[in-house]
């Protein structure tokens, strides 16, 4: 770790991103109350935000839920809102005030997070949501004195976790759980402890906490402010205002040892005391005699009474521990479960000046074991005070030895500093001081304590002012006063410790006893003594103004309860130690069991496992500890709690001394072979040597492509994101994205590079598949289901997740002319920003993405990549990620684009517009040195790189790896891809849509429809085939999962005795391409299906055979060893047969392709086909590319495939094969040039090398009775790099279909590729027409399993299909001028319209409904912003089979200050129905996500007026009569 530099302070901001906050425990504020106190006045913290409103009310208004208060309710309980505060004591109707505060509006009430799964309820949008509910309950102010009429209302806050029960709902006897709006079976009541502490909002803070942590979310939780404090009534306040609290804490708060006379500052203290008292009792009279702990127990017993329960279910923090023991023995039978935690003894408060003297070793303990030693053993990664000053190693001794000199320096001279909001300022010793006792408390502090106090002690002091300026006072000056101020709880703390204890005995010497116990204090502790002192202190003057409180519990503590109670005591708690909970347990014996949580901070919050599921035990079912005293430790360390922030701080410091490599790492995409090198060996990878290697023990993050599949291209293959779309069902994307997150960690990926999250509206472009279709709100709500499952919902760090990063941001998918990464051709910059970037911010917002890509178009003549607007967007949207360049496009910023005249400015073009990572743009001494020079020139800020290196580190912190950057040898992922066979099949059935189905062609019924031959035609019979970002060609991986539509089609012809014949009749494009040979026609020389035998050798000379498997050499070994190898020289031999499924002898060819450095031997039948590199060792590749360019094409369309020989192909005979094959690794591979170590294709080309393919096929198809014509594209024109002029099928398919087609025969038009096809012709031929995109490994199968009916094709089309190539752009969301005149030559309407879809059943739709909430009242039919509209549609299956119904969902153009589209689909959701059977669809829009727009001005704005949402069977529906009509009024 790099040394902190001196002067460096720490902003608010970087304190803030820390996480940590400490709370000032000052001279005058009590040491026990474990939260921040703040005022009902304020308004109550609302947990479901909105605005503050204003309004008249009437009482008992009716809600959605009914009317509030309920009758008989003795807290007379409303919803909770800002506007929620009890009614004046003088007010002479407070039951009608307060009922006129309830407000019927269900979206302005205070709503938990979602608790029971088994609430969901229909007609109610907050079902299985708990509910805040506000009330009050009046108790006597004197208990003693009935006569006495005066009241105290205590305010009162539940969390009710069944929520409220909606007057729509309706239950039968076979409902599960909690009703919703009934009660609990107990209430948790809470009290955070004090005297002075607000248990209302204890119950806003930690409720929900709380009832998770106790009892699973089953038990209510009331927390109460007691008498006197915050928003019960009377209230205790003994200042007008705050600054007067502060002007007197300062002039008598100094600590002693401060104090050139500490004579004269205790008299100058004790006379505040005197006047604090007398003010106290001028503003609040005789109130003092009514606060004491027994009257706060007794208010305790009336709630219990209030919430009907026999018995009291508590939990009771601190101070609230001597409530606790006070109510026992004073209720003993009524104590029901009761936990104390951090246990007073409260024995201790009746003696003189006992509040304050106690526990001050224990916190003498936590300074020196706990801070100062946990620190030492954190070390200096996390902790700053473990930096060593003189190159030794840092000693607890020594440390402690430092602390001190820099602590008593400050009581000579304070440290002097300046901050620009206040001006001068001063680290004072009473200050400091008081600053370590608040931190103390909390152990998550310490880290910052630790930097700010490393900061003073090398001379700067401004973190440390920057911290006391925020926690030392109590008023500002610079803040808006409110109406309604807070009332610090400390004035009604000083009088119940003073009345707890009034009648200890004053010493005879008066004063002078106490200036000797503060002595005495402050030598046992020099962090608390001063504070505790000046708790106590007033407690001289109490009774000159109330001589005795009504009433004071001073009896034992060792009744015989109804339960016994259950306490926590902490070793090192600096306010409430072990010995308390030891003594206490000592004298209540067996009503009581303790747990000694080993651990630091007050109370259980250092959090132990242990101490949680023995307290859940004993709430949940009463079960109590074995023992009399049970040991827990805490699960962490102090300083690793936040570790996170330590590491990333400190590395992202690393970054100001450049020279530093691996700071550098952080913002450049390393290739792995940079790191692995030519002499890899399979006992390492790269993680273990970067740990192993680096300085900065940095773990690498993994990043990979995962677009339909994971980038190894070893794993499952899933359909490509286009299918993905068509399936219209967001669940099984999510459970696609989960999938493959999962298959990704388990070889040690973190980060994806998808999903891609472009707006695909030009066809013509090759990454169409990439995209999930044309239209917004489908490609937003694809998105955030494809990232929710890959992220695991956020879940970064856990085993099986990983981070989506998205791209390409941003307006890539509307290309000029369709050529990938030319410039924007869209509308502007309203498409963009309205549209355009919708789905990345749903993504960003709701999936979990932490990552972004750049893309390599401009946009408005600025390059994306550094584009003001796109990143503007991302922190408009509170983007905390990572943004990376695509592959070379920060370069290109000079080379393309030329904005940047060197690398080196294209290189702070891109640091100053926010971009981070590189990826392959410059070699990292190139990207280093430019990087050195720019910050050695002032041309790039030190703080912009180490801001986008905080990013990067938080993201690696976020996946765990700083805890674990390893994958566990537990996880085997082998297992994890054979689990996920049966998703890639039920993705791929789902993905295909029916475009037509005429004469009900399908599915196919042989013996119905008399077929007894079926000729399956075309290149993509018998191949696999899945797009782009998969294996070459996207024909592998090609294991035993990979189905092609001839292998599909036997499992049904095979049973059904109608005979399946097959033939190409032409390439899948225009030259004769090398094509994997499918599995299931190979087998071993033993007869085992799906592949060949495969033997590997330890060397290259076919020597020590290691490893046997049965596989496909179809593959390649990227950097590694094969599995089992110890080097990348090796060698292997595959043996087995080759059934060939030709129904026609054909001459083709056969081979083997392998990249450079390598040999190749083919045998066939035992004679050599082919050899490779055995003569001279290659130096190049025999495997083509993906897509071969034009002029490629031209000169070479009837060349062999590379790496072929000619052979001809014998009808269903079977050859034997064996394939020899050396590696010799030579070099260190290049990113982009060759980026894999060894790779081999076995392949075939089944297209007749004699000029009559189309003869051929046209001679099978002839005696069939029905043809499957399987055509379409594959990678090697749909892909990166494949965008195309025409939207044909390809030349030679072409004169193939034409061919067909004139047979006169029925013919099932089967395509495949990543983009419509504007063949209408064919399509009013074809008997039936499916669309299958790109259905990954299972497509063949999926396809098989649609044609004969066993699954019913329910796919939606994501995009337009055209007819013609003219109409371009054809997407249905078009404006209404965009299609006024009709073309003279063509149709001008679409082929077939978004969202289009058929299937093999019918469905009616029988009600259509649209509403904001889902009661039935009068306002049902208006929204504004903040709500969600609900949708209901009532359908019915009324076909023969099982199938899925896609409600769609449009709003049609209406009146707006910009002109809208004549419709836009709202919302989606599939529906799967069997036959017969009626189903309710509900449907949410979020109106602020998906209905604001950009007005003229260009501000957001959810416009008001009338909205039409219409149901329409697709993008190009005409009839809109099922339609709903709302009206917004924001």
């Amino acid at each position: 770790m790099g040394k902190l530099p001196v002067a460096a302070p720490m902003t608010p901001l970087q304190a803030k991103r820390y996480g940590w906050t400490l709370k000032l425990v000052g001279v005058a504020f009590l040491a026990l109350v474990t939260i921040r106190t703040i005022s009902l006045r304020d308004g109550i913290p609302n947990l479901t935000p909105h605005r503050l409103w204003s309004r008249d009310y009437e009482a008992l208004q009716e809600s959605p839920y009914g009317r509030f208060p309920m009758p008989d309710d003795p807290f007379l309980f409303i919803p909770c809102t800002n506007a929620t505060r009890l009614p004046a004591l003088d007010d002479s109707n407070p039951g009608q005030s307060w009922a006129r505060l309830f407000d019927p509006d269900p979206q302005k009430w205070s709503w938990g997070r979602a608790v029971l799964e088994n609430a969901t309820h229909a007609g109610n949008e907050y079902s299985g949501r708990g509910i805040y509910l506000c009330g009050y309950l009046e108790v006597p102010l004197n208990y003693k004195n009935r006569s006495d009429s005066r009241i105290a209302r205590l305010a009162v806050t539940k969390y009710q976790v069944s929520g409220l029960a909606h007057l729509s709902d309706s239950y039968t006897d076979s409902y599960v759980g909690p009703r919703p709006g009934s009660k609990s079976k107990r209430t948790i009541v809470i009290e955070p402890g004090g005297p002075g502490g607000s248990g209302t909002l204890y119950a806003w803070l930690s409720a929900e906490n709380v009832t998770e942590r106790l009892s699973d979310g089953q038990f209510d939780v009331l927390g109460w402010d007691p008498r006197g404090v915050n928003a019960s009534l009377p209230a205790a306040s003994c200042y007008p205002a705050n600054a007067y609290r502060d002007r007197w804490s300062l002039l008598t708060g100094q600590y002693r040892e401060v104090s050139a006379s500490p004579e004269a500052q205790l008299e100058l203290a004790d006379a505040t005391a005197a006047a604090f008292f007398r003010s106290c009792w001028e503003r609040n009279g005789d109130l003092g005699r009514f606060v004491t702990t027994a009257f706060v127990a007794r208010d305790l017993e009336e709630i219990r009474k209030a919430l009907g329960e026999d018995e009291l279910t508590g939990y009771l923090v601190s101070y609230g521990t001597g409530i606790g023991q006070t109510y026992a023995n004073m209720f003993p039978d009524s104590v029901g479960r009761m936990v104390l935690d951090g246990t007073e003894y409260v024995k201790d408060h009746r003696l003189l000046g006992g509040f304050g003297w106690t526990s001050l070793d224990n916190v003498t303990d936590a300074w020196h074991d706990g801070f100062l030693g946990e620190c030492v053993n954190a070390g200096p990664e996390y902790c700053a005070l473990a930096q060593s000053k003189d190159g030794d190693a840092v000693t607890l001794e020594g440390l402690e030895s430092r602390m001190n000199d820099l602590i008593t320096s400050l009581i000579s001279r304070p440290k002097p500093g300046y901050l620009e909001s206040i001006g001068p300022s001063l680290v004072t010793y009473s200050s400091l001081v008081g600053t370590i006792y608040s931190a103390l408390y909390d152990a998550e502090t310490w880290p910052l304590l630790a930097q700010i106090l490393y900061e003073l002690e090398h001379g700067n002091s401004t973190p440390a002012i920057e911290l006391l300026e925020k926690t030392a006072w109590k008023y500002d000056p610079a803040s808006t006063p409110s109406p309604f101020p807070s009332v610090p709880g400390e004035d009604l703390g000083a009088l119940v410790v003073c009345g707890d204890a009034y009648d200890a005995p004053e010493p005879a010497d008066g004063l002078a006893w106490w200036g000797s116990l503060w002595a005495n204090m402050t030598a046992q502790s020099w962090i608390s003594g001063n504070s505790r002192f000046f708790n106590v202190l007033p407690c001289r003057h109490f009774t000159t103004y109330w001589p005795e409180p009504a009433e004071v519990y001073r009896g034992d503590l060792n009744h015989t309860l109804k339960h016994p109670v259950l306490l926590i005591a902490e070793t090192y708690d600096p306010a409430t130690p072990l010995r308390n909970g030891r003594r206490l347990l000592a004298e209540m014996g067996t009503n009581a069991r303790l747990i000694a949580h080993h651990g630091y901070g007050h109370s259980s919050g250092d959090k132990s496992t242990c101490t949680d599921e023995l307290a859940k035990a004993y709430i949940l079912g009463g079960e109590l500890p074995k023992q009399q005293e049970t040991a827990c430790y805490a699960d962490g360390k102090p300083y690793l709690y936040n570790a996170k922030y330590i590491v990333l701080y400190n590395n992202a410091q690393d970054i100001a001394v450049l020279t530093d490599y691996p700071s550098v790492l952080q913002l450049h995409l390393m290739f792995g072979d940079d790191i692995v090198g030519a002499n890899s060996q399979n006992e390492l990878y790269v993680q273990e040597l970067n740990l192993k290697k680096a300085r900065l023990k940095v773990p690498f993050m993994h990043i990979g492509e995962c677009l339909h599949g994971v980038g190894s291209f070893k794993q499952s293959i899933f359909p490509q994101s286009i299918g993905l779309s068509a399936t219209f069902d967001t669940d099984l994307v999510r459970r696609v994205g989960r999938g493959i997150g999962t298959e990704a960690r388990s070889i040690g990926i973190h980060a994806c590079l998808s999903p891609v999250l472009d707006i695909g509206q030009d066809p013509r472009w090759g990454r169409m598949q990439e995209a999930w279709g044309e239209d917004k709100i489908l490609t937003a709500h694809m998105g955030v289901a494809y990232s929710t499952g890959m992220s695991k919902n956020g879940s970064w760090s856990d085993s099986d997740a990983v981070v989506p990063v998205l791209k390409h941001f941003a307006a890539h998918g509307s290309p000029q002319a369709g050529r990938n990464a030319s410039p924007f051709m869209g509308h502007g910059n309203r498409q963009v920003l309205q549209d355009l970037l919708t789905p990345f911010k749903a993504a960003i917002q709701l999936g979990g993405a932490r990552g972004v890509m750049m893309a390599y178009n401009e946009f408005d003549d600025i390059p994306a990549h550094v584009h003001p607007l796109f990143y503007k967007a991302l922190d408009d949207w509170g983007f905390d990620g990572f943004v990376i360049a695509d592959d070379t496009g920060m370069s290109e910023l000079f080379s393309v684009h030329q904005v940047a005249d060197s690398p080196a400015e294209a290189i702070r073009q891109w640091f100053d517009a926010g971009g981070m990572l590189q990826f392959y743009d410059y070699p990292l001494e190139t990207y280093l040195n430019a990087t050195k020079d720019l910050v050695a020139n002032k041309s790039l800020g030190i703080s912009t790189l180490r801001s986008h290196v905080m990013k990067i580190l938080g993201v690696k912190w976020d996946l765990g790896l700083f805890d674990d950057p390893y994958v566990s040898a537990d996880i085997s992922p082998h297992q994890i891809i054979e689990s996920h066979r049966d998703l890639a099949l039920e993705a791929a059935q789902k993905s295909i849509v029916l475009l037509e189905n005429r004469n009900k062609t399908l599915p196919l019924k042989p013996e119905k429809q008399g077929l007894r031959r079926i000729a399956l035609i075309g290149p993509f019979a018998d191949a696999l085939n899945y797009g782009d970002y998969s294996g070459t060609w996207g024909q592998y991986p090609a294991a035993t999962a990979a189905k092609t539509i001839r292998q599909g089609l036997l499992s049904y012809s095979n049973k059904s005795g109608v005979e399946l014949v097959t033939s190409w009749g032409a390439n899948t494009w225009e030259y004769n391409s090398q094509y994997v040979i499918p599995p299931y026609l190979l087998s071993t020389p033993n007869g085992t299906n799906g592949g060949l035998s495969a033997t590997y050798f330890a060397n290259v000379d076919f020597t020590e055979p290691l490893v046997h498997r049965l596989e496909v050499p179809a593959l390649d070994w990227g950097l590694y060893p094969p599995p089992g190898l110890p080097s990348n020289n090796f060698s292997a031999i595959w043996e087995g047969n080759l059934l060939s499924p030709v129904d026609i002898d054909l001459d083709g060819w056969i081979g083997v392709a392998v990249g450079p450095n390598t040999t190749a031997r083919l045998f066939v039948d035992g004679e050599l086909i082919l050899s490779q590199g055995i003569n001279g060792l290659s130096t190049s590749s025999t495997i083509m590319g993906n897509i071969m360019n034009y002029d490629y094409i031209s000169n070479n369309g009837t060349s062999p495939p590379s790496g072929s020989a000619p052979f001809t192909f014998r009808k269903q005979k079977v050859y034997r094969l064996r394939i020899e094959y050396q590696a010799f690794n030579l070099y260190k591979k290049t990113a982009n040039v060759n980026s894999l170590n060894s790779q081999i294709l076995l392949f075939w080309n089944l297209v007749s090398s004699n000029d009559d393919a189309v003869d051929q096929a046209v001679h099978i198809a002839q005696s069939a009775d029905l043809v499957i014509l399987a055509v379409g594209a594959a990678w090697n024109s749909d892909g990166e790099g494949g965008d195309r002029g025409t939207l044909g099928l390809s030349p030679s398919q072409e004169v193939l279909a034409q061919e067909i087609y004139k047979l006169g025969k029925p013919v099932v038009l089967v395509l495949q590729g990543g983009r419509p096809f504007a063949i209408d012709d064919y399509y009013r031929k074809s008997a039936a027409v499916l669309s299958a995109f790109f259905p990954g490994q299972a497509g063949g199968q999926a396809i098989a399993d649609v044609l004969f009916g066993r699954v019913n094709p329910g796919g939606r089309m994501p995009v337009s299909v055209p007819r013609h190539i003219g109409q371009l752009p054809i997407y249905y969301n078009y404006k209404e001028t965009a299609r006024r005149v009709k073309y003279l030559d063509i149709d001008s309407t679409p082929a077939y319209s978004f969202g289009y879809g058929l299937s093999y059943t019918e469905f009616k739709v029988l009600g259509f409904e649209a509403r904001v909430s889902r009661s039935s009242s009068a306002r049902d039919s208006e929204f504004k912003s903040g709500d969600t509209i609900y949708f209901t549609v009532r359908v019915k299956n009324i076909g023969p089979v099982d199938g899925s119904y896609v409600p769609q969902i449009y709003s049609l153009s209406r009146v707006s200050s910009i002109v809208q589209p004549v419709r836009q689909l709202v919302a989606f959701k599939r529906e799967y129905i069997s036959s017969g059977q009626e189903a309710t669809i509900k449907i949410e829009l979020d109106v602020d996500r998906y209905l604001t727009i950009l007005n003229r001005r260009y501000e957001w704005e959810l416009e008001r007026g009338t909205y039409t949402f219409a149901l329409l069977d697709h993008g190009g529906d005409a009839d809109s009569s099922v339609n709903a009509t709302m009206r917004c009024v924001n």
